[in-house]
């Protein structure tokens, strides 16, 4: 994976996440985010496993598509230092170690990163499977875009609900 986008983007989304990322947990893929870029978005997705959020950010250039995890709270104070018309590169290395690259100012910093098939109790099938209901709230509220709720199941018959929302960008 290998993306362009402005900091300051990548910088509100992290910042509206960091209530549900887990500071202390003993699954450390609960502290990452699941960065996706595919096309010219970037979707960011975190979850604590009673909340979810998950979040596109158009307009990004994005050279190679692909999907990885990284260490949120670590991603975002780097990129909220930086100001607000620098420019980041986000590279995928081997061993899923994640580049950030800034022109100006010039940096250049690896985070250790998962692949994203650990990240899979963010977009599995259990989670976003067919007893979802999406509900649209376009003109309801000035920042959010959609709504899923559903259930999961945790085999004692008794399901789990939730409710995951996208952030217009």
């Amino acid at each position: 994976m290998e993306l362009t986008l402005p900091a300051s983007l990548l910088a509100r989304e992290l910042g509206l996440m960091q209530g549900v990322i887990e500071k202390r947990t003993t699954h450390q893929i609960l502290s990452n985010v699941l960065l996706e870029a595919k096309g010219d978005t970037l979707t960011l997705t975190a979850t604590d496993l009673d909340t979810t959020f998950l979040s596109e950010v158009a307009g990004v250039t994005v050279n190679v598509s692909g999907a990885v995890t990284v260490p949120a709270r670590r991603l975002y104070d780097v990129v909220r230092e930086l100001p607000d018309d620098a420019v980041l590169k986000l590279k995928v290395l081997e061993n899923h170690h994640v580049q950030l690259d800034c022109k100006s100012p010039k940096i250049r910093i690896r985070l250790n990163g998962l692949p994203a098939t650990d990240g899979e109790l963010f977009s599995g099938p259990a989670f976003w499977g067919h007893n979802n209901v999406t509900i649209s709230l376009v003109g309801a509220t000035g920042f959010i875009e959609t709504w899923n709720i559903g259930a999961l199941s945790s085999g004692t018959g008794n399901g789990d609900g939730f409710i995951a929302y996208r952030l217009k960008s």
